[in-house]
């Protein structure tokens, strides 16, 4: 499936991405994956911030859709501080479903 430990995107062109933010985080992380140099395409945003709900099983659920509706090689997580307990449920969602998953700090 994955290799969690590789950004490696499989060659295939374009890398599928999708970003999970919270408002301005993500045309920001769009941003900085433009200026890494590897061609990207995101695939789906969810912005946890204009979705409050998003959470627990209503967001693993979510993430399961997501995967199979879009198919990403990678998933960047871009959320502050104070949402560490979103953070660690992302993660495991996708770690579950074989999607690697990298963190982008917020600025």
């Amino acid at each position: 499936m994955h290799d969690n430990d590789s950004a490696d995107m499989g060659g295939r062109g374009p890398g599928r991405v999708v970003i999970f933010g919270v408002g301005e985080t993500i045309p920001s992380v769009e941003r900085r994956l433009g200026e890494a140099g590897r061609p990207i395409q995101v695939v789906a945003r969810l912005d946890l911030e204009a979705d409050p709900d998003c959470r627990g099983d209503v967001l693993a659920r979510r993430i399961d859709a997501m995967v199979a509706e879009t198919k990403p090689d990678l998933a960047v997580v871009s959320l502050p501080a104070v949402a560490a307990d979103l953070l660690v449920g992302i993660r495991t969602a996708f770690r579950r479903v074989g999607v690697p998953e990298r963190f982008f700090p917020t600025a």
